[in-house]
């Protein structure tokens, strides 16, 4: 009679938080302004390159262009940033991240299969 196993219990790393200033308050970062920016009263009224020149004038040193504006934008408006306000979730399912690997087939096997296939037609 075998055995009866059992499973181990996976642990999972602890997710990483922003990063804490002197004092306790959190690293200020870009998500946090341009959701602060879009909440505001005058958000509603803001271009992408607006947003783009106050992200630039707070971050001077980070890469951030008039697409990642609008990205922003697009995210803020179907709700999908996390700490604004309605915040729906992620937009992506579950597992849609992993790619499903296909089994390759050698141009050897498939031609074997072929001729298996003919011969079977034929008789």
């Amino acid at each position: 009679m075998a055995k009866a196993t059992r499973k181990k219990k996976v642990r999972r790393a602890k997710k990483a938080s922003a990063p804490k200033k002197e004092g306790g308050a959190r690293k200020p970062t870009i998500t946090a302004l341009v959701i602060a920016t879009l909440e505001s009263d005058k958000g509603r009224d803001i271009s992408n390159s607006d947003l783009y020149d106050l992200v630039i004038r707070k971050f001077p040193d980070r890469a951030f262009d008039t697409k990642h504006a609008s990205w922003y934008r697009s995210r803020f408006k179907n709700k999908l940033i996390p700490g604004q306000k309605g915040y729906v979730g992620s937009d992506r399912k579950a597992g849609s991240s992993k790619k499903k690997s296909k089994k390759r087939v050698s141009g050897k096997k498939t031609a074997k299969k072929k001729k298996v296939r003919r011969k079977a037609k034929e008789g």
